[in-house]
């Protein structure tokens, strides 16, 4: 029997079939798709591939689409029925607290939940990071329950292997970045005419930053990620994924790269809505752990 309990919400980009395999609670955000002045609000519980293409394609046909966050009464309801089924220890994981509120508004449900369920303990955890890069301190965290370790030592050593996860996200449309606040109209429209393109990544507070800026599309970012790999040494068990926002082609094209230059070969996934919807359709990025810690 598991020593603790394990739940995420819907930022860590797992599919529905890993959430039933990993044994996990799952709390969905919402997803709003507004359109010709019509909108609809759906939880963000894909179980398909399809359903990922298909939110790209809403994207691209200029559907606005927002994401919100749980707020305080989802998340006590969501913790409540966790410690009500029986489970004593959790370990919860959210969205980057450098992105959204969502870490402090669940450990101000959880006190709310312990109120009446006192033997009820939980740690949530900031991963600093979100999408695939939350989702692989999810799986590591299901390894170490799983292989019986104690719920503060899963907590500890996420606590301390999360800030080695590296970003490189690659932007080609910067339209979605307007929209966000990261840059000006002005600037979206001389990176159109130039074919410029943009690559984030996290901080060490897990804020979204922009790192570097590339003349000549996807291809020259990409060349960008694999010279930029010599600054960093992976793991043992790097963990290596390569994501996109429906760019299959751009996604292969750089796992390829990745692989010819370090000899590991990427997972390659497809990202959910939440990072998705301000990255845009036809992204990729690559996500793995290193040796050293991110950049300020």
């Amino acid at each position: 029997m598991n020593k603790f309990s394990i739940s995420t919400d819907s930022t860590a980009d797992l599919y529905a079939d890993e959430i039933k395999d990993l044994n996990l609670f799952f709390l969905p955000l919402s997803i709003s798709y507004t359109y010709n002045g019509n909108t609809e609000i759906l939880p963000d519980s894909f179980q398909n591939y399809q359903e990922y293409v298909d939110f790209y394609n809403k994207l691209r046909q200029g559907y606005e689409i927002k994401t919100s966050m749980n707020n305080n009464y989802i998340h006590e309801e969501f913790f409540r029925a966790i410690a009500k089924s029986g489970v004593k220890e959790l370990l919860h994981f959210t969205i980057s607290s450098g992105l959204a509120r969502t870490v402090e508004v669940a450990a101000q449900a959880i006190e709310e939940v312990r109120k009446e369920y006192p033997d009820f303990h939980c740690v949530v955890i900031d991963p600093l990071t979100t999408t695939v890069g939350q989702g692989m301190l999810v799986k590591i965290a299901c390894e170490m329950r799983d292989q019986g370790k104690t719920l503060q030592e899963t907590a500890d050593y996420i606590n301390e292997i999360k800030n080695h996860i590296q970003h490189f996200i690659l932007i080609n449309n910067l339209d979605y970045l307007k929209r966000g606040g990261r840059i000006s109209g002005f600037a979206a429209q001389i990176g159109k005419i130039a074919k410029l393109t943009i690559m984030i990544d996290f901080d060490k507070t897990g804020k979204l930053q922009i790192r570097n800026k590339t003349m000549g599309g996807l291809k020259r970012g990409i060349a960008g990620i694999v010279t930029g790999l010599d600054k960093h040494k992976p793991m043992a068990n790097p963990r290596c994924i390569v994501v996109h926002s429906d760019n299959l082609t751009g996604a292969e094209e750089l796992a390829k790269a990745i692989e010819e230059k370090s000899g590991i070969k990427p997972e390659i996934r497809i990202m959910g809505p939440t990072i998705g919807a301000h990255v845009g359709p036809d992204g990729v990025a690559y996500i793995f752990l290193s040796e050293d810690v991110r950049n300020n």
